[in-house]
Parts: structure tokens; sequence; C-alpha cells
């Protein structure tokens, strides 16, 4: 059972981070955008509520894509 579950480990925690990244791109598209649900303020880019928002969509992608390139999706080392 715990080599079967040692096989699936990377897996699974390359799906739990690429998740985590998408999650924070759909924080901040919010925050910038209004989707998918509207805003509640108006967006200004020099103010922190605009920094958190690029921080996000950025942070949130660059997560993703390196998660996707580096094969840990896959299951590989890195």
């Amino acid at each position: 059972m715990d080599n079967m579950l040692n096989a699936w480990r990377p897996r699974v925690l390359s799906l739990l981070r690429i998740a985590t990244g998408f999650l924070y791109i759909q924080h901040g598209t919010q925050k910038m955008f209004g989707f998918p649900v509207p805003q509640h303020n108006p967006f200004d880019l020099f103010s922190l509520f605009g920094a958190a928002g690029t921080l996000e969509v950025g942070g949130g992608g660059q997560w993703s894509i390196d998660n996707l390139r580096a094969g840990k999706a896959k299951g590989g080392n890195g």
C-alpha cells in the first residue's frame, strides 16, 4: 500500500500545485477585471488592491506554467 501511495505522491502534489496556481489567477482576475464575479470597487493599478491583483495573476500563472513545464505534472523530478 505504501509503495502505491509513494508512486502517486508526485503526481498528486503537482496537480495540487497547478490547481493552486489557477485559484490565484482566478482571484487576481476577479480583482482586476471583475471576472468571474463583478468587483465592488473600481480597480486602480497603483494601489495595494491593484498590486495584489497583479501579483496574483502574474504569480499564479508563473506557478502553474512552471509546474507544467518542469514535468512535475508527469511525476518527474524537481
